[in-house]
């Protein structure tokens, strides 16, 4: 009998554990729609008005794939910005999403990795939120919801275009982590923290500095008077040291580069990219419900609102939160988190009265000054924000079910409650508001219908990038014409399709896209200015260029085989009249003495 009655009850569980993940799984394909039908050919753009920065985290992601069977040999010696060394420490390099690794090694197909790897990151944002959500003693159906409101987050899908701002689950597995050893200090505890934060770094560098900033503070709230305890100190400590050691990899190799290249962010770009006010109060698109702020002063790359349904719930959750003691500690570590999440993105706009915090941030924590983007801190603010409103409809469903449940009201009983119907009658209409309240809120900032960037046929293209598979050495040094003539995203596009491309012929290129761009680039950017001619040419055969590749509607044969200054210096090798791409041959220069 017993063994009959626990094969159901494993099933219950099974189901119970099982129904999340799976549940969030659809809320990504809906939130992301049209993506579905178009997995295996198209990019979503987000806001992006370019697909600039989505094909370059293509490209990222079959780089952190292919070097797994490289064992990570040459790892930050990426195929880009050829002869420049450390190039792939210039931008994010994301090394977990080397995970996509089994969908790229089964199908080839680099558009389908990154988009099952961006579906994936949504479904473990809703995940993780709703675990956190439920480690905070919020209702079941309300924490689904919740972990939905995060799913959502206006932030993310404000950034939808930059796949490393997508995931959020290292964050709140963070945060997992802390109040796990803050509860029960344990060595295992402690190093499951310090690997939490080393997957949020490993996701994003951004999130896991800016988090290391902003968590502290807050943190000691979850901890209290433990904190105290040598035992606890210990721990944290260790929980720092095994997030240095798994971190350390990247963190060597950007501090090596950002030294090399002085790569310190100027002072009016981190202004520019700071925050106001102003920008909490607008919301990135135009809500489905809701108000959508004064548009009219809003700037268009930062709106900040997670929306009005929100910040309403929120007010309730910190009230309700700080006054029940139970439920204290977290609604003082959401509003400590809150804070610093709205105070950081403000950056210098962030005074008290002549100092400027900001400043002292960056002095003090290494890596702040090379961030451009400072407003992104406040993904902080929202995520706080989404849970204090999770907190918020917490505090209503639980006040309309004493209701329910005494069938009058409770001490401070009203004047117009007359009897116990009335009174029953009031409690049913308030638990319809809650969960009228609650869709709303998961509803007003659902992303609208993604705009898509149908990626290249790789069919198409497949005779030249076979010619340079098959008739180069593997060490050839390639370049691709046309060069981004301006400094815009959009200028970059085109780089970044032969960057794409980069990983079907894997042959190291000068082009290269990333946050910062070595000063070997940037001269020969301005020597392709004038492309075709006698000096670009000679620029590419100073950089050890030896094969051009060409798209024929920038440049055709006739304007570079007649032009009589090349004749000597450029050989017509091959033609994919398919794709329209020429491939020339430069000739090498003579060693100098």
């Amino acid at each position: 009998m017993t063994s009959r009655g626990a094969s159901p009850r494993r099933l219950v569980v099974f189901v119970r554990h099982a129904a999340p993940p799976v549940l969030y799984l659809f809320v990504a394909i809906a939130a992301t729609w049209p993506l579905t039908p178009h997995l295996a050919d198209s990019l979503p753009r987000g806001t992006e008005p370019v697909a600039t920065v989505p094909l370059f985290n293509a490209w990222t992601i079959w780089w952190n794939c292919h070097q797994i069977s490289r064992l990570y040999q040459g790892y930050w010696d990426a195929p880009i910005f050829y002869p420049t060394e450390d190039a792939f420490a210039l931008s994010e390099p994301m090394p977990l999403t080397a995970a996509g690794l089994p969908v790229w090694a089964a199908s080839g197909n680099l558009v389908l990795t990154y988009n099952v790897l961006l579906l994936l990151a949504l479904t473990l944002n809703g995940w993780s939120g709703y675990c956190l959500l439920r480690r905070m003693r919020v209702t079941t159906w309300l924490a689904l919801l919740g972990g939905g409101m995060l799913e959502t987050l206006a932030f993310v899908f404000n950034e939808f275009g930059v796949l490393q701002l997508v995931p959020l689950f290292g964050i709140l597995g963070t945060i997992l982590a802390l109040d796990a050893l803050a509860r029960r200090p344990t060595v295992r505890r402690a190093l499951g923290l310090g690997a939490w934060f080393a997957v949020a770094y490993g996701l994003c560098t951004y999130y896991g500095l800016f988090l290391a900033v902003a968590l502290p503070l807050p943190a000691l709230c979850l901890l209290g008077r433990k904190l105290l305890r040598p035992r606890v100190a210990a721990l944290l400590g260790l929980s720092a040291l095994a997030a240095g050691m798994l971190i350390a990899p990247l963190v060597v190799a950007q501090w090596r580069v950002t030294h090399r290249h002085a790569m310190a962010r100027p002072e009016n770009l981190v202004r520019e990219l700071s925050a106001h006010w102003a920008d909490f109060a607008v919301t990135p698109w135009k809500p489905r419900l809701g108000w959508e702020g004064r548009t009219e002063t809003a700037r268009i790359h930062i709106r900040l609102s997670p929306g009005m349904f929100k910040y309403a719930l929120a007010a309730v959750g910190v009230a309700w939160g700080v006054w029940r003691r139970r439920r204290r500690r977290w609604a003082v570590f959401l509003l400590l988190f809150l804070l610093a999440g709205l105070l950081l993105a403000m950056g210098p706009y962030w005074r008290i009265g002549p100092v400027v915090p900001y400043d002292w941030v960056r002095a003090a924590v290494p890596g702040i000054a090379e961030a451009r983007n400072v407003f992104r801190f406040a993904v902080f603010f929202q995520i706080a924000v989404t849970a204090l409103a999770a907190f918020g409809l917490q505090a209503l469903w639980e006040m309309s079910r004493h209701l329910t449940r005494s069938g009058a009201f409770p001490a401070w009983r009203p004047r117009f409650a007359q009897s116990n119907q009335t009174s029953l009658g009031a409690a049913k209409m308030l638990q319809g508001a809650v969960v009228v309240l609650a869709i709303a809120a998961v509803a007003e900032l659902w992303p609208w219908p993604q705009s898509l960037y149908q990626v290249p046929s790789q069919v198409k293209n497949e005779q030249w990038l076979d010619w340079l598979r098959t008739h180069t050495p593997p060490h050839a040094v390639i370049a691709c014409a046309p060069f981004p003539t301006g400094v815009t995203a959009e200028a970059y596009e085109p780089t970044t399709v032969w960057m794409y491309w980069g990983a079907f012929h894997q042959r190291r290129m000068v082009n290269g896209y990333s946050g910062f761009f070595p000063d070997p680039f940037l001269q020969l950017k301005e020597a392709m200015r004038t492309f075709p001619d006698a000096h670009s040419i000679y620029a590419l055969q100073k950089m050890g260029v030896r094969y051009c590749v060409v798209a024929r509607d920038y440049a055709s044969q006739e304007k570079i085989l007649l032009n009589p200054f090349l004749s000597q210096d450029v050989e017509h090798i091959f033609a994919d009249d398919t794709a329209r791409i020429d491939i020339y041959a430069l000739r090498a220069l003579a060693p100098e003495n």
